[in-house]
Order: structure tokens, then C-alpha cells, then sequence
């Protein structure tokens, strides 16, 4: 298990950002990408992953509001 650091405020814009530019590259390289395009099933898991990052990224925001 990693070692528990104290979290800070650039701890929570830092996971929150990774999580945007995350779901920016699925969107931009993976979800637009002509193979997956052209294949139902792996434009829905794509669809999936950038779904899951977004949410992602307004929970790590809603967290760190909670936290200050």
C-alpha cells in the first residue's frame, strides 16, 4: 500500500486535471478512431470510458470542496 500522504489543495486540482486530460485523450484517440467507430460494441465501451472519466473528474471536485 503506497504511504498516506496529507492532501492538500493542488493534491485535488492535480487528480481533477489528470481526470479531464484523461477523457480528452479517449475522446480525442480512441472514441474517434475509425476501428472503433465502425464497431458498435467498442464505440460503446469508449463511450463508456470517457463517460466514467468525466464523472470522475466532477467527483473529485465535489470531494475536494468537501474537504476544505
Amino acid at each position: 500500500m503506497a504511504e498516506q500522504i496529507e492532501l492538500g489543495e493542488g493534491h485535488w486540482i492535480e487528480a481533477q486535471h489528470t481526470a479531464h486530460i484523461m477523457a480528452e485523450i479517449v475522446q480525442e484517440h480512441l472514441q474517434r478512431h475509425p476501428a472503433i467507430q465502425q464497431t458498435p460494441e467498442l464505440r460503446a465501451i469508449a463511450h463508456r470510458a470517457v463517460n466514467a472519466l468525466c464523472e470522475l473528474y466532477q467527483a473529485v471536485g465535489a470531494h475536494s470542496s468537501i474537504s476544505d
